[in-house]
């Protein structure tokens, strides 16, 4: 008599046969927003202030930076799609992102 396979567990390099939502970004564009990631940091001092502290640094006898976070600014460029810093700058017409930042 032949023996007939049963069906074992799926291995380690089995592929899933479906993660639903998995490739569903689209439906979280507003939590993604620049706006919306710099909102976020900013509930969580615990996180924000080491942050803020690590990055800020000020030079004797050179011109101060301006007021406001400028890790929480890096945030808002990182999450972008923009590649270089200054156009989107100039693009930035939602000064709220710049708001939240002071």
């Amino acid at each position: 008599m032949a023996k007939t396979k049963t069906k074992s567990k799926p291995g380690r390099q089995d592929l899933p046969v479906a993660l639903p939502g998995a490739t569903q970004f689209s439906d979280d564009r507003d939590e993604l927003s620049p706006l919306q990631v710099v909102r976020l940091l900013k509930q969580h001092p615990e996180v924000l202030n080491d942050l803020i502290d690590e990055t800020t640094i000020a030079h004797a006898g050179r011109k101060s930076r301006l007021a406001g976070s400028w890790a929480l600014a890096f945030f808002a460029f990182s999450i972008s799609s923009s590649v270089d810093i200054e156009p989107w700058w100039t693009a930035s017409i939602d000064t709220n992102v710049w708001d939240a930042c002071v």
